[in-house]
């Protein structure tokens, strides 16, 4: 409790989330931060307009009335931290770029101000990918051994780089395209989806640097997700892990996921980018004249190992531009922290430093690089020459 206690007494965290275990195996998650002492009803009864009321739903911005001394933020101005969603559990907590609320999803949070963040909506496949590991991890039923953590068994997580998006929703999708495999499109153009279709039945569901079929999915998910009305089990929030799920095959929504699957295919035709591309000869990072592969997927579709990229025209690839980025393992021994780490953008912008790529190569073969922690494994290590700012 001696983390939880600082960090509400100083409100010195601006934004982030806060994750710490001790050695008698408790977990504290802490969504503490400055946040302005506002309720849930006073932005609602504060916004000066429409239009801003509106900003609210849409974009998570809050307007108050200025003009009105009873919008003015409650004393004593920060919410206090004693107040802010925290918990201490002693199986887990977790958070994967979302809200508080399921911290642990065997415990949901109350609902706090809407200015700390939502609760009881839908929750990103990345949170419901993280939450479902760590119940297989628990219950032994993820063909790893055992049931419990070491730092072998998080890294092999880590880089698992599983879909969840596809282990979802990628079969009803299959039976879509087996029910008909041509698409004439709005333009009246005919595609024909049948190989598309054959390469993602083929596919390991995985974003490893080997895996055939994982671009075609990420081009067809990312249109097929906008469809209305898309799934048999709408959210549940009382079952948000596993909700929403299913996809319904029938009528108009089979007529656009076809619709959607050939929106990728056209996609992946004008790129000139063939359908059965293993994912690491078109999804790399760009190193000078090195085209290094990079594993991981789209956080959106449940990747834990996010990796955010777009199409470069001139590299003829798509080009990560955010997500995982320093990784870092931490377990103890009798000697202290052991903590295993790589950088996987690398640590040098100089192409003539011999850290320009190394990291980044490292990463692309889910390498970890040992940290030193003693001196004298930091003499070991060799240190670099000293920098005067």
């Amino acid at each position: 409790g001696e983390i939880k206690q600082v960090i509400e007494q100083t409100l010195g965290i601006p934004w982030v989330n806060t994750i710490a275990a001790d050695r008698h195996g408790d977990a504290l998650y802490a969504d503490i931060t400055a946040t302005p002492n506002v309720s849930a009803q006073k932005l609602k009864d504060c916004a000066p307009s429409a239009p801003a009321a509106a900003l609210a739903a849409s974009a998570r911005i809050y307007v108050l009335d200025g003009a009105r001394s009873a919008c003015d933020w409650d004393a004593p101005g920060l919410m206090p931290g004693a107040t802010m969603p925290a918990m201490i559990r002693t199986d887990y907590v977790a958070n994967s770029n979302d809200s508080y609320w399921l911290a642990n999803a065997k415990a949901p949070m109350a609902a706090f101000s809407p200015l700390v963040g939502p609760a009881a909506i839908p929750q990103n496949l990345r949170t419901r990918s993280g939450i479902i590991e760590i119940d297989r991890r628990l219950a032994g039923e993820d063909g790893l051994a055992g049931n419990t953590f070491d730092i072998e068994k998080v890294k092999t997580m880590l880089f698992w780089n599983r879909n969840l998006a596809a282990d979802l929703y990628l079969d009803d999708a299959l039976k879509v395209c087996e029910a008909s495999p041509t698409v004439t499109t709005t333009a009246g153009k005919t595609v024909d989806i049948k190989a598309a279709c054959a390469v993602l039945a083929k596919w390991d569901r995985r974003m490893d640097n080997e895996s055939v079929g994982a671009h075609v999915f990420v081009e067809f998910w990312r249109l097929a997700q906008k469809i209305p009305n898309l799934y048999v089990t709408p959210f549940d929030p009382a079952d948000p892990v596993h909700t929403p799920r299913g996809l319904k095959t029938d009528g108009e929504t089979a007529t656009k996921l076809r619709a959607a699957m050939a929106g990728a295919v056209e996609v992946l035709e004008s790129q000139k980018t063939p359908l059965d591309a293993p994912y690491g000869s078109i999804h790399f990072a760009v190193r000078g004249d090195q085209k290094i592969p990079v594993h991981g997927g789209e956080g959106g579709d449940g990747v834990l190992n996010a990796q955010q990229a777009r199409w470069n025209a001139q590299a003829s690839g798509y080009v990560p531009y955010h997500g995982s980025s320093y990784i870092q393992v931490v377990s103890f021994d009798a000697k202290g922290p052991v903590a295993d780490a790589v950088l996987s953008y690398s640590q040098s912008a100089d192409p003539a430093s011999p850290h320009f790529a190394d990291q980044t190569w490292l990463y692309s073969k889910k390498g970890w690089h040992r940290l030193p922690f003693s001196k004298a494994d930091i003499a070991k290590d060799g240190a670099g020459p000293v920098l005067v700012l």
